[in-house]
């Protein structure tokens, strides 16, 4: 009775082949979020602003023992110039996927950007997803499948990440960050990413996890993440309605940035619902950074998690990735034939040099149509206590029948006995 009500789990790990699986969403973004080199007469103001920055930036260093504070600092200054631009400043200044996409296949069919989403993100910019079930206008697309293993047969990109400007670049490294995910998963920078360098072939094999929790009264997981009902706290409500499905990780960032609103009156850039008008100096987030480590070391951090319970369902990614230089001096020439047929501005290359500095190519895909399930079962049901109860009952009660049978036979002698015994006293007297 005691196991029943303690609500344990058995976990089982099984793989299993299926005759298809969904395919990965597979986001990037440049990490490089300025384009300047295009419309220079539009983006006067930008190339001032970008000039002017960098100077700062240099001033600033006679005041840093180390880069990486500086850099905190200009990526800071990045993601407010950026949350300040609107769509049309972003088409001008930042990477377009038109500028960006060089070759797409999938299943060796080939894509185009009418198999994106576009969306922003304040470190870099312009961003784009794949498979994410919307297009560049947002409408609803179909979501892709794969059913045959190999390199052949994912995703592969090859990717323009742009020329390096001595004069224009602000950033710590070049090339593409990459983001491979389910399609409802909110994307975060900072998290969940994948560095591609420029002059690289990358190849990432995806594996799947597919996780099931028992819920109430076994755990407190969430069984419908996209129900308001199935758990009431705020940050829980409000995830949904930003993301029109709950995941916890979203939740426990979105409880982060509550903190530090809460705390000293304002957003960090990277937050999710940071505006312009709400942003902290940059002064005052050093200050809420080390009073979110406060935070998370005291133990108080665990209120996040009360007001953010796990899913029940998850679906996990893991990645093998290898790498190998690219391109060879024969492919860099035939793409820079290939330009001359089919020209486009941004990228005018013309040496093997300018496509190795420049050119990411990245091979997403599954070397194996399975899936890992890790699945939750009650270590007792119902049917094994009423079983138990069954048994139990069943050996009390043979007990306790044998022991009425077992006094019944010792009376039964014992009165045979005084009987006899009797009987033998009265037959000798007679004879007296």
């Amino acid at each position: 009775m005691d196991d029943f009500f303690a609500f344990d789990v058995n976990t089982k790990i099984t793989n299993e082949r299926m005759a298809s699986i969904q395919f990965p969403t597979v986001s990037f973004c440049n990490k490089n979020p300025f384009n300047l080199q295009k419309n220079q007469s539009k983006n006067l103001y930008y190339l001032s602003l970008i000039n002017d920055l960098k100077k700062s930036i240099f001033n600033l260093s006679q005041f840093h023992n180390e880069t990486f504070g500086l850099m905190k600092e200009t990526n800071f200054l990045i993601s407010k110039i950026i949350l300040n631009s609107t769509q049309v400043d972003l088409k001008d200044y930042s990477f377009e996927l038109d500028e960006m996409l060089i070759n797409c296949e999938l299943n060796g069919i080939t894509c185009n950007k009418n198999d994106f989403e576009h969306f922003m993100l304040p470190e870099f910019g312009n961003c784009y997803k794949f498979n994410s079930g919307k297009n560049l206008l947002g409408n609803k697309i179909e979501i892709q499948s794969s059913s045959i293993p190999g390199k052949q047969n994912g995703l592969r990109l090859e990717l323009f990440a742009g020329f390096l400007d001595q004069d224009l670049s602000l950033t710590r490294s070049t090339g593409i960050h990459l983001f491979i995910h389910n399609h409802s998963a909110a994307i975060f920078s900072q998290y969940d990413s994948i560095s591609l360098s420029n002059g690289f072939d990358t190849d990432i094999v995806v594996s799947q996890e597919h996780s099931h929790k028992l819920s109430k009264p076994h755990s407190n997981c969430i069984k419908d993440p996209t129900s308001f009902d199935s758990f009431q706290s705020g940050l829980y409500r409000k995830s949904i309605e930003m993301f029109g499905r709950y995941q916890q990780k979203t939740c426990l960032i979105m409880c982060y940035d509550e903190f530090i609103k809460d705390t000293f009156g304002c957003y960090y850039p990277g937050a999710i619902e940071a505006k312009s008008a709400t942003f902290c100096d940059y002064q005052v987030f050093l200050l809420a950074t080390n009073a979110y480590k406060n935070f998370s070391s005291s133990g108080q951090s665990w209120k996040c998690f009360d007001k953010c319970p796990n899913e029940c369902d998850t679906v996990k990614f893991n990645f093998k990735i290898s790498q190998a230089n690219f391109p060879t001096p024969f492919y860099s020439q035939l793409m820079i034939e290939n330009h001359k047929y089919y020209p486009n501005q941004a990228r005018n290359f013309s040496s093997y040099e300018m496509v190795k500095k420049s050119v990411v190519a990245v091979n997403v895909y599954h070397d194996d149509i399975s899936l890992t399930l890790v699945q939750e079962t009650p270590a007792m049901n119902i049917n094994q206590l009423i079983s138990n109860i069954g048994g139990i009952l069943g050996i009390c009660v043979g007990m306790s029948i044998l022991s009425f049978v077992e006094i019944f036979d010792i009376l039964l002698k014992l009165a045979i006995y005084i009987f006899t015994r009797n009987t033998l006293t009265r037959v000798q007297n007679l004879d007296s």
